[in-house]
């Protein structure tokens, strides 16, 4: 724990590096060496804030007409993984909601984005797995395969920069910056 502490130590020395630092921890094993070094104790704080809904309460959710979809099963950038891995995370969470729900197919979003992850392989693991419903990203308003379905990141710190912006000012700034994107991309073919 000793590599950990003096890694956290390095990483406090601004607050951007540190916030870099937790976003980029994807080890199960080290977060929970964090949360030890900081006592936290997860099984307490889940026990008492309960921040997750229960079976029961999605399945209310669903009978209300509500569409419950799947988010992968560790929360991570799937590009990172290998291929086993993201069809794992994908499958997994979409047959676990499955289960809770009951419905014939459920949609997936996926966590922070779809970055690096092959589209023919996204295909194929659609064709094999029919259970899994659309596929949303994150992209804002770019347009990716048939089978993925971009969406606004309303909490996206590059949207809104000022805080909690009224929907008209966040899809404003998604056109802008859609149109910033193709205007590089022209750009870039053109230099090429």
């Amino acid at each position: 724990m000793s590599a950990i502490s003096d890694k956290f130590k390095k990483q406090i020395e601004s607050d951007e590096s540190f916030i870099a630092w937790i976003k980029s921890i994807t080890a199960d094993e080290e977060i929970d060496n964090i949360c030890e070094m900081l006592n936290v104790d997860i099984k307490l704080y889940l026990s008492v804030h309960k921040p997750y809904m229960t079976v029961a309460q999605i399945q209310t959710m669903v009978a209300e007409g509500f569409t419950i979809g799947a988010h992968s099963q560790r929360h991570q950038k799937l590009g990172r993984l290998s291929e086993d891995e993201i069809e794992s995370e994908i499958v997994g969470s979409c047959d676990l909601i499955q289960g809770i729900t009951g419905k014939a197919s459920v949609p997936f979003s996926f966590p922070n984005t779809a970055s690096g992850v092959d589209r023919d392989f996204l295909n194929q693991i659609l064709l094999d797995h029919p259970s899994i419903g659309l596929l949303f990203d994150a992209k804002g308003l770019d347009l990716d395969r048939d089978f993925i379905f971009n969406r606004v990141w309303v909490e996206s710190p590059k949207l809104n920069a000022g805080g909690n912006e009224p929907l008209q000012h966040v899809i404003e700034a998604a056109y802008q910056d859609y149109l910033l994107q193709w205007l590089d991309r022209k750009r870039n073919l053109t230099r090429n």
